[in-house]
């Protein structure tokens, strides 16, 4: 057998816009689940359930100039509270600012299903970015297959 190969015509790149604003949730590491799919380490965490819990979310600004925006709770699992839910804040430039939250997690003594309890968060500081942030809280560890 013997395969043709033809010239693909170039299609043209997106722009890229450098990403000034990013959101990121901090969790010690015992806390962090391990194993299981890559992405599983740095977006699920184990809490205890029905007890308000503290956790640490951080806006940083890579950009030489401050911005000014908001962060909302865009979706959240039914039975699971963030509070407060919105943040307004300034970062400066080259800096980070913490978005004090608490969560809060219903009991759920069965595997969770794909969808159940994952945090969403999106941010609007202009035209310096619209960062997200993902990351799903767990009351008890769970073997992935």
């Amino acid at each position: 057998d013997k395969v043709t190969w033809e010239k693909q015509e170039h299609f043209a790149e997106r722009p890229q816009k450098d990403l000034k604003i990013m959101l990121q949730l901090k969790m010690p590491r015992y806390l962090t689940v391990e194993g299981g799919p890559p992405w599983r380490e740095t977006q699920e965490h184990v809490i205890p359930p029905n007890v308000p819990k503290d956790i640490d979310i951080w806006a940083y600004n890579f950009g030489d100039v401050a911005v000014t925006g908001q962060v909302i709770v865009d979706e959240i699992f039914t039975g699971c509270t963030l509070t407060p839910g919105t943040w307004n804040i300034t970062i400066p430039p080259m800096g980070r600012v913490q978005l004090p939250a608490t969560a809060t997690i219903p009991v759920n003594p069965d595997p969770a299903e794909k969808d159940e309890n994952w945090f969403r968060l999106k941010g609007d500081f202009g035209e310096d970015g619209k960062p997200v942030l993902a990351f799903r809280l767990l009351d008890h560890w769970e073997e992935y297959q």
